[in-house]
């Protein structure tokens, strides 16, 4: 079994490398973090990364802004319709009062994990092979189960776990 190869650098070398060691190292599955951010996320579309399990930590907070911008270019669209598998959101909240942790020797009981997470179900592969906006992406994925972050947010806020400013700075 072929070992880790991590490429030392910074992630704007590393931007630039991934692909070409993915394919010497004949990688089943490639994990960058923190390497495509912004704009140059779509490089997760390239041609390299087809066949192989990408695992791509992101900037981009808004899981539909992100699938619409992949799915700008005409040409991207039906590599993103058949490669996406899932996107996780997660947030690590501060929490105010509310049950113990379950793990008694936790070292953060002031803290909680929020996810998103969204699979990717055949109307929505058929949103993206048409370039649909987010809007309609959102509302493809909430017809199949999908619970958005926010919506989650505004439950704990309800519940007074908390804080509404808190709850606010995890969706900008």
């Amino acid at each position: 079994m072929p070992a880790e190869v991590n490429v030392p650098g910074s992630a704007a070398e590393a931007a630039q490398v991934w692909a070409g060691a993915a394919l010497a190292q004949c990688a089943d599955i490639v994990v960058l973090d923190g390497v495509l951010t912004g704009a140059a996320v779509t490089a997760a579309l390239s041609p390299e990364a087809a066949g192989r399990m990408l695992l791509v930590r992101t900037d981009w907070t808004d899981t539909f802004a992100l699938l619409e911008h992949l799915a700008e270019r005409a040409q991207d669209r039906a590599a993103l319709a058949d490669r996406l598998r899932f996107v996780v959101q997660q947030r690590l909240l501060r929490v105010e009062g509310g049950p113990a942790p379950q793990n008694a020797s936790a070292l953060l009981r002031d803290r909680r994990a929020v996810f998103e997470v969204l699979f990717a179900e055949e109307s929505l592969r058929k949103a993206l092979r048409a370039g649909e906006p987010a809007a309609r992406l959102e509302a493809c994925a909430e017809a199949a189960g999908f619970r958005p972050l926010a919506r989650q947010l505004e439950a704990l806020v309800a519940a007074g776990s908390v804080s509404a400013t808190e709850a606010a700075s995890h969706l900008a």
